[in-house]
């Protein structure tokens, strides 16, 4: 078995006592780190977008160093539609496939610089496609693939039809994790499981019509993967935040 624990949608601040959305998102990402690694230690973390809402290299560093300071173990991070590529890199945040055992971890990046919306294309699927290399498949990306009832997310979503297409054929793909919805989903692309985790600071309320903020705590997901190709997974939560989010703060 693999067990992965997976947070997305962190938005840390260059100020790491600033506030974003009445939330300190700094303390939130430290708080679901401690929380998670207190139940488990996991045999890899994946970090899938949104780690900057003020995306310099400064920033990714120091979330590096949040996570090393409690975790040692391999770490799989792809970008977000608020990040940027090039301070990733910079700050030498790991983006290559793990494998292990019969399963492949992978990251699909989905985002284009100063852009909202998904930017996969025929062209990124096919080469997601020619790195395939194991009987079975989790693919971590940061755009959602299905409509999930919230217009002003869904417009967003990866919805390119030729994409779509591909990733119905049979492939050893089982699952895909995404973030940028900041709510639980857990639905299907074809044969393949979408999983969609709550963000490690603020929530969106589901099913809503326009931007809204929800009351959840954060969160972030456990993913366990067995040999035969079987997927468990468990979405847990810290305590409740001492101030609720709230827009213009």
């Amino acid at each position: 078995m693999l067990d992965i624990l997976h947070i997305t949608d962190v938005h840390l601040m260059r100020d790491p006592g600033q506030r974003l959305l009445n939330v300190n998102t700094q303390q939130t990402l430290e708080q679901v780190l401690d929380l998670a690694l207190d139940e488990g230690i996991p045999q890899l973390l994946v970090a899938s977008g949104d780690i900057a809402h003020e995306p310099d290299a400064d920033v990714y560093g120091r979330f590096l160093r949040t996570v090393r300071s409690r975790y040692a173990g391999p770490l799989l991070c792809t970008p977000g539609n608020h990040d940027l590529l090039a301070p990733m890199y910079a700050a030498a945040l790991p983006m290559a496939p793990i494998r292990v055992g019969d399963w492949q971890i992978i990251a699909l990046d989905s985002h284009a610089d100063d852009d909202p919306s998904a930017a996969v294309d025929p062209d990124r699927i096919e080469a997601l496609w020619a790195a395939l290399d194991a009987p079975h498949v989790l693919v971590f990306t940061h755009h959602h693939l299905v409509a999930i009832d919230c217009p002003w997310l869904d417009c967003d979503r990866i919805g390119h039809p030729l994409v779509h297409a591909r990733l119905e054929q049979p492939s050893p793909i089982r699952a895909i994790a995404f973030g940028h919805v900041h709510q639980v989903v857990d639905g299907r692309l074809g044969q393949i499981r979408l999983l969609g985790s709550p963000s490690t600071c603020f929530q969106f309320a589901p099913r809503s019509q326009r931007f809204t903020l929800d009351d959840m705590a954060p969160g972030y997901r456990r993913i366990r993967l067995h040999a035969d190709g079987s997927i468990v997974t468990l979405v847990c939560r810290t305590p409740p935040l001492s101030e609720p989010p709230r827009i213009g703060s």
